[in-house]
């Protein structure tokens, strides 16, 4: 089943945002990550990630990666569970 579903509002930390993926765990929660900055491709890029809980509640996204710490381009990622 595809839904669509607004994870933050106003209190975004970012102007733009691309590139998400997503995983669906085993206990039914929803993990998803995306590149989020000024825009894409800006040095101020970094990857941001927020979980929904069976409950079907968000929480508050949170950088999980700052692009200076990397000595290459970041890429697109996926996660997957193994």
């Amino acid at each position: 089943m595809l839904e669509k579903e607004i994870i933050f509002f106003e209190d975004k930390h970012f102007d733009s945002c691309h590139a998400s993926t997503l995983v669906v765990l085993p206990n039914e929660e929803v993990v998803v990550a995306w590149f989020a900055g000024t825009t894409e491709g800006a040095t101020d890029v970094d990857i941001w990630c927020s979980r929904r809980d069976v409950d079907g509640k968000w929480s508050i996204p949170k950088r999980i990666a700052i692009q200076f710490c990397f000595m290459e381009i970041i890429i697109n990622f996926i996660y997957f569970i193994k």
